[in-house]
């Protein structure tokens, strides 16, 4: 007689004749964008988007399995078939990982200090902040470690106080006085800030940085991963241009953050629904 565990196993092992394969998932859990615990468990907007893609991939199994950023840093370098909803690209991840086209754009990385620290008095409001000149003065800058970062910080990484990603309230941080700025994407600090209610906070662009940056969908390199791949773009290709989806993915961002997104997705006719793309194309 099997045991609990044993029927368990059967069912996650089996696969219905009329699927072509299983699809394991490896989520995180990183408020907004990806919620796996408390009363708001599944409803990020990470968590979201990949509910509605795998709706539409109905030919794979799906297994969606817990992995901390340590945890899928390591999955990307190893050979384990898997998937990944969310991750920015680039020449190190694309050794060893396949890219969907573009599943969304985020808005980019920012520098947040506290409102009345000193680093703002020779920045307009609303001016870009460069690192490097940030860097010259003697402050703390914070980010959270192994994470993929562009260039221009990735180099000055070892430069700034690293801390564990979910284990280090990045807000509670500055407002200690623990460190002066902190390098992070706005919505995961507005959302951090909930627990602080009464500080005040800026925000800066980062000259170089564009506002908003694409991000996509990866599966590990292998004859599966591109198959899942191609099917996962044929389905993203429906997706982008659905209000569903993109409701979905603006769940959770500041007012200030919808209206960059929306301005730029206005700009990219992956975004546009067919009916406004085939009237522009026969306009021109």
């Amino acid at each position: 007689m099997k045991t609990g565990k044993g029927w368990l196993l059967v069912l996650l092992l089996w696969i219905p004749a009329w699927q072509v394969g299983a699809i394991d998932w490896y989520v995180r859990d990183w408020p907004p964008f990806n919620m796996q615990q408390g009363p708001q468990a599944g409803q990020g907007s990470y968590d979201l988007m990949l509910a509605q893609l795998i709706n539409a991939l109905p030919q794979y199994a799906h297994r969606q399995q817990f992995a901390s950023l340590v945890k899928r840093q390591q999955l990307m370098q190893q050979d384990v078939p898997h998937c990944l909803f969310g991750v920015l690209k680039s020449p190190e991840r694309q050794a060893k990982m396949l890219f969907s086209d573009i599943a969304f754009y985020s808005p980019a990385l920012r520098l947040v200090a506290l409102a009345d620290h000193p680093l703002w008095q020779a920045s307009p409001a609303g001016a870009e902040i460069t690192l490097a000149n940030v860097l010259k003065q003697p402050w703390t800058g914070m980010l959270e470690y192994k994470r993929l970062y562009p260039q221009h910080i990735q180099q000055n990484a070892g430069r700034l106080l690293q801390v564990s990603d979910n284990e280090t309230d990045l807000v509670g941080m500055l407002k200690a006085k623990r460190a002066d700025y902190v390098v992070e994407y706005p919505d995961r600090i507005r959302w951090l800030a909930q627990k602080h209610p009464t500080l005040s906070l800026r925000y800066a662009r980062l000259a170089g940085e564009d506002a908003v940056v694409p991000v996509y969908v990866a599966c590990q390199k292998s004859a599966e991963g591109a198959a899942q791949i191609g099917a996962i773009n044929q389905a993203l290709q429906t997706l982008r241009r659905s209000p569903v989806y993109q409701q979905a993915w603006l769940h959770h961002l500041s007012e200030l953050s919808r209206q960059e997104l929306l301005l730029h997705i206005a700009q990219d006719p992956q975004f546009r629904p067919a009916a406004a793309r085939s009237g522009n194309a026969a306009a021109h």
